[in-house]
C-alpha cells in the first residue's frame, strides 16, 4: 500500500483568528441565570458563531472576577469558540461586541468577556448597580449625540 502523506497548514485555508465569547451562570449579584434563559443564551450565541464564522466549539470553565463591590465571584461558564479568517473577523467585530452586549444586559451582568487571539476585553453590562437599566437605542444614541453636536436642546428640556 503506498504510503499517504499528509500535510497540516491552517494558514492555508486562513482560519487563523480565534473569537470567544464567554457565556456566565451567574448575574451581577451572584444568583444564578435560570436555566431556560441560560440555555436560550448558549444556543443564541453558538448559532450566532456558527452564521459568522462556519461552526463553533463550546467547552465549560470556571471563571473567577473581582466584582464591582470588591467580592470575588467564581462561577462555570461556557466559552463559545470559533476560528475565522482576517476577513470575516473584520466584518463581524462589532456584531460580536453586540452579541455580547446583549448578554450582558439579558444576564444581568458588570460585563461579559470577550477574547480575540487571547486576548480578553469585557463588554459592559447596564451601568447603574442599583438599577436593572436597559442600554438605549443605537438611534437613541445617534440622535442624542446629533443633538450635543448641534448644541440642539431635547424635546422637554430647558433651554441652556
Amino acid at each position: 500500500m503506498p504510503e499517504t502523506k499528509i500535510s497540516y497548514n491552517p494558514a492555508a485555508k486562513g482560519l487563523t483568528r480565534t473569537i470567544e465569547i464567554t457565556i456566565p451562570s451567574m448575574d451581577r449579584y451572584g444568583k444564578r441565570i435560570s436555566p431556560r434563559l441560560r440555555k436560550r443564551l448558549l444556543k443564541e450565541a453558538k448559532l450566532f458563531m456558527s452564521d459568522r464564522f462556519g461552526g463553533a466549539t463550546t467547552y465549560a470553565a470556571e471563571g473567577s472576577y473581582k466584582m464591582a463591590d470588591g467580592n470575588l465571584a467564581t462561577e462555570i461558564v461556557n466559552v463559545i469558540s470559533s476560528k475565522a479568517t482576517d476577513r470575516a473577523l473584520e466584518k463581524h467585530l462589532n456584531d460580536v461586541f453586540e452579541m455580547a452586549r446583549k448578554v450582558a444586559v439579558e444576564a444581568v451582568q458588570e460585563s461579559v468577556a470577550v477574547t480575540i487571539d487571547n486576548v480578553m476585553d469585557f463588554i459592559p453590562g447596564p451601568i447603574d448597580e442599583d438599577k436593572f437599566v436597559q442600554p438605549k437605542n443605537r438611534w437613541v444614541i445617534w440622535l442624542n449625540n446629533l443633538l450635543d453636536t448641534f448644541k440642539i436642546d431635547r424635546p422637554g428640556s430647558e433651554p441652556a
